[in-house]
């Protein structure tokens, strides 16, 4: 019996490239951005009781200040507002008001999954999947029925 491996040495060739750390890098600073799009959203959020239990909502200054940074393979979505650490993690006046933990616990596995599908992407040679026109229009061309005259 004879076994024989096709596509092997193009596999090796895509993971020894520095193609791999490149889209890893891109991918991980796509879903920095992803989360602090999300923590944007839910500081932009009023609530019920007029905004004391979320003070960040008054001025939206908070909001306006949160940023997603990425280098490499590391990625930080943060604030430089000085109200940023005190409403996150409380102060020996007020109490925790998180907003960047539960965003970031609520987005975790999709982000892992973003960085994932990005970087499998690349090792098989196919579009994006973060690029849905790609998926869509050759979804549409298969799907489409043959024209019958």
């Amino acid at each position: 019996m004879r076994l024989r491996i096709e596509g092997l040495s193009k596999t090796r060739e895509r993971l020894a490239s520095p193609r791999a750390d490149e889209v890893m890098a891109h991918a991980l600073a796509a879903q920095a951005e992803r989360l602090a799009a999300a923590v944007r959203a839910g500081l932009g959020e009023r609530t019920a009781t007029g905004g004391h239990d979320r003070p960040w909502t008054r001025t939206g200054a908070l909001r306006d200040r949160i940023t997603a940074q990425a280098d490499g393979l590391n990625a930080v979505v943060g604030s430089n507002d000085k109200a940023a650490a005190p409403q996150e993690l409380g102060t020996s006046k007020i109490p925790p008001r998180p907003f960047l933990a539960p965003a970031a616990a609520f987005e975790a596995e999709a982000i892992a999954h973003g960085v994932r599908r990005a970087v499998l992407a690349a090792l098989r040679g196919t579009p994006d999947p973060a690029d849905d026109r790609d998926r869509l229009s050759v979804r549409q061309s298969q799907e489409t029925p043959p024209v019958r005259n």
